[in-house]
C-alpha cells in the first residue's frame, strides 16, 4: 500500500477529534439529537481548521446505519465510504473548478432524485465563494426550498465574497484558528503513535509556522520526518524549513539597545548572505517587538505563541526598552514593511531602517522633560540618551554636583571647597535688617545674585525675573516692570511669590516686598531672557540630533 501523508491519515473522524471548535460540535450534536437540523450550513474560517472534516462527520452522523446519531460508528459501510470520499449519496464538489451556471443547473436537476442508499443526500461544496454570480443566482431557489432528504454544506475561507442572499439561507458557523498549545499536543500524539523522536521546542516551532492550521502543521511535521530520520531538534526544524533563527532578532535588538551600528549591519549581512527572504525577516521582526511589548506589559504567562525556552529571554529584553521605545520601533518596522513591497533595493531599504532604529534615542515623555526643566532633576538618568545632550543639559540647567574628590571618606556631604546654595546665599552681603529704606543702587548691584539664587530653587521663575526691568525701589518694596505681552511671566512669578520673598528677605532683610507692573513700552534690556533662551536652544538644536528630531516632529519654531 502506498504511503499516506499524516494530514490524511490523522484526519478528524469524530466530533471530539476537531480541535478548538467546541461551539460548532456542540451545536451540531444537539441539532442531531433533537431533530432540528437546518437544510443548509455555511462553514467559514481559516484553512486547515476542520471545515470539510466537520462536513464529513455530519454526513456520517446522518447516514450511519445506527443513525441518525450524534456519534457515528465509523465502522459501518456508510461511514467508511463517506470517510474515503466514495459514497454515492455524499457528493463533494470543488467550487473552484465547478463554478459555472451549467454545473449548478445539473446539481439542481439531480437534487430531485431520492438518495441511492442512505437516508439523506448531502452536497458538500468546498470553496463555495468561487462560484460565479450567475451560479449563485441559479442556486437560490433550490437552496431555499430543497427536498426534505437533501442537505447543503458550504465551506469557505472567504465568506465576505458570498452574496448575502446565500448567507441568509444558511446557518453559519465560524471556525476558529487552532491555538499553538492544541496543535503541539496533537503533533506530539502523532509522533508518539508513529514512534518519531522529536523535541518539544521543535514541535512548538512547527506549530507556530503552521499559523493556526492543523493541516499545515501536520504537513510540516511530515516534511521534517523526511528531512531528519533520527531525533528531530529545533535546529533541524529551522534548517529544514529555512526559517530565520530567533537569535537573529535578539541580536538586532541588542544592537539597538547598545547603539552598535556594526552589529546591526552584521545581522542584515547574515540575512542576505544566507538567502533569507527580507519580507519574512521584517514580518518576524514585527512579531518579535510585539512579544517584547507583551512580556513587559502582561508578563511571561501572556506569551502564548512563544516557545517555552524563549520566554525568559523575552522577559529580560522587555526590561531594556520602554513602551514608548517599542511603539516607535514598531512604527519604523511597519513603514519598512510597506517600502519592502514596492522597492527593488530591499537590502538598502532594510539597512536604512536598521540604522534608524540603532540611532533612535530613548523615549522621554513631555511630563518628564518639563519636570526636569522645572526642578533641575536629571531626567536622563537611566535613559539611553546621548552623552553630549546629557552633558549639555546639565551644564545649561543643572545645579553643580559634588565631585567624588571633594566628598568625605564615608559620607557624601559638602566639602570645604564646595558650598551649598544656602551657604552661597549666606556669603552675599546683606542689607541691615533694621534699615527701613532700601537703596536702589544697592538692590541693582545685588539683583543678579538674587536671580541666580532663585534659579537654584526654580529655574523657570528665576529666568522670568531676568526678563523684567528693575524700575525703582520704594521703601522696602522692589518694583519690576514687564511688557504687557509678558503677562505669562508675571503670572508664573506671582504663583511663586513665597520663594521670591524668602530670597529677598535673606539678602535685603525681613520685610522686603516686590511687585510686578505691566507697561506698553518696549523692553529696554539689551539681551532679554527670551533672546538668551532662544540663542541657547538654537545652539543645542544645531549640535544635537535628539532636539532636532523633537523640533522637526512637532514642526515648531525654536523661539516658541
Amino acid at each position: 500500500m502506498s504511503y499516506q501523508v499524516l494530514a490524511r491519515k490523522w484526519r478528524p473522524q469524530t466530533w471530539d477529534d476537531l480541535l478548538a471548535q467546541e461551539h460548532v460540535t456542540r451545536t451540531l450534536r444537539n441539532a442531531i439529537e433533537t431533530g432540528r437540523l437546518a437544510h443548509a450550513y455555511l462553514f467559514s474560517g481559516p484553512r486547515g481548521v476542520g471545515k470539510t472534516s466537520a462536513a464529513r462527520i455530519l454526513a456520517k452522523a446522518l447516514n450511519c446505519e445506527n443513525g441518525p446519531t450524534p456519534d457515528p460508528c465509523n465502522k459501518c459501510s456508510a461511514c467508511i465510504e463517506i470517510s474515503e470520499g466514495r459514497n454515492v449519496d455524499v457528493l463533494e464538489i470543488d467550487g473552484a473548478s465547478n463554478n459555472g451556471v451549467d454545473e449548478v443547473r445539473n446539481l439542481r436537476e439531480n437534487v430531485r432524485y431520492a438518495p441511492a442508499q442512505g437516508r439523506s443526500k448531502i452536497y458538500i461544496i468546498d470553496e463555495v465563494h468561487m462560484l460565479t454570480v450567475q451560479a449563485f443566482n441559479a442556486l437560490l431557489k433550490t437552496l431555499e426550498e430543497p427536498p426534505d432528504n437533501v442537505l447543503f454544506i458550504f465551506a469557505t475561507t472567504e465568506p465576505h465574497k458570498i452574496p448575502p442572499t446565500i448567507i441568509s439561507r444558511c446557518q453559519r458557523f465560524d471556525f476558529r484558528r487552532i491555538p499553538v498549545k492544541d496543535i503541539v499536543e496533537n503533533l506530539n500524539r502523532i509522533c508518539t503513535d508513529e514512534k518519531i523522536q522529536i523535541d518539544k521546542d521543535a514541535l512548538e516551532i512547527i506549530a507556530l509556522k503552521g499559523d493556526g492550521s492543523l493541516r499545515d502543521s501536520q504537513s510540516l511535521l511530515d516534511q521534517m520526518i523526511s528531512y531528519h530520520t533520527e531525533r528531530i531538534t529545533a535546529e533541524h526544524v529551522i534548517e529544514g524549513l529555512g526559517l530565520i533563527a530567533q537569535e537573529k532578532f535578539f541580536d538586532l535588538t541588542d544592537a539597538i539597545y547598545t547603539n552598535n551600528m556594526v552589529k546591526g549591519f552584521d545581522v542584515v549581512e547574515d540575512i542576505i548572505k544566507n538567502g533569507y527572504d527580507v519580507g519574512e525577516f521584517v514580518s518576524g521582526l514585527i512579531v518579535h517587538f510585539r512579544n517584547i511589548l507583551i512580556a513587559g506589559s502582561a508578563g511571561k504567562e501572556a506569551l502564548v505563541d512563544v516557545p517555552e525556552s524563549s520566554k525568559p529571554v523575552y522577559m529580560e529584553e522587555s526590561k531594556k526598552f520602554s513602551h514608548g521605545d517599542i511603539f516607535r520601533l514598531l512604527k519604523i518596522v511597519d513603514d519598512l514593511q510597506q517600502k519592502i513591497k514596492r522597492n527593488p533595493q530591499k537590502r538598502v531599504v532594510l539597512e536604512m531602517a536598521v540604522a534608524k532604529m540603532v540611532k533612535m534615542d530613548s523615549t522621554v515623555t513631555i511630563e518628564k522633560l518639563i519636570s526636569g526643566l522645572n526642578t533641575g532633576k536629571d531626567f536622563y538618568q537611566n535613559q539611553k540618551a546621548e552623552p553630549v545632550l546629557k552633558e549639555r543639559f546639565q551644564d545649561t540647567y543643572m545645579t553643580p554636583e559634588v565631585s567624588s574628590e571633594d566628598q568625605s571618606d564615608e559620607e557624601t556631604g559638602i566639602s570645604e571647597e564646595k558650598k551649598s546654595p544656602d551657604e552661597e546665599l549666606k556669603s552675599i552681603p546683606r542689607q541691615d535688617q533694621d534699615q527701613d529704606v532700601l537703596d536702589y543702587e544697592l538692590v541693582k548691584s545685588k539683583w543678579n545674585d538674587v536671580i541666580q539664587e532663585i534659579k537654584h530653587r526654580t529655574i523657570t521663575v528665576g529666568s522670568f525675573l531676568h526678563d523684567g526691568i528693575l524700575s525703582r525701589v520704594e521703601n522696602r518694596t522692589i518694583e519690576l516692570e514687564f511688557h504687557e505681552s509678558n503677562w505669562f511671566h508675571i503670572d508664573a512669578i506671582m504663583r511663586s511669590k513665597s520663594i521670591v520673598e524668602e530670597v529677598l528677605a535673606n539678602v535685603f532683610g525681613a520685610g522686603t516686598k516686590f511687585r510686578c507692573i505691566k507697561t506698553s513700552e518696549t523692553n529696554t534690556h539689551t539681551v532679554s531672557y527670551e533672546d538668551e533662551k532662544k540663542n541657547k536652544l538654537s545652539e543645542m538644536v544645531k549640535s544635537n540630533e535628539v532636539l532636532k528630531k523633537i523640533v522637526d516632529e512637532f514642526e515648531t519654531d525654536i523661539a516658541g
